[in-house]
């Protein structure tokens, strides 16, 4: 990615920022990718949730999304 400005992105410029970086923080999780400073380091997902995400990255699932999660969790008071 180029060195624009965020004030200069678009809403959609800055929605596919966010989507590639959470894509590539799930691939650093599931390719188990060790971050000595991480206090998660070392703990494995549940077989299904391991699924789950890796079925999103290859778009074969949607993701939730933050508004649906809340929702679901009775936390969008």
């Amino acid at each position: 990615m180029d060195k624009s400005l965020l004030t200069e992105m678009t809403i959609e410029e800055f929605r596919a920022l966010i989507k590639e970086t959470v894509r590539e923080t799930i691939r650093e999780w599931l390719c188990e990718t060790v971050d000595p400073n991480d206090p998660d380091a070392g703990l494995e997902f549940r077989p299904e949730v391991a699924e789950y995400l890796q079925k999103v990255l290859r778009g074969e699932e949607e993701y939730v999304t933050w508004e649906d999660a809340t929702r679901e969790l009775g936390l969008d008071e």
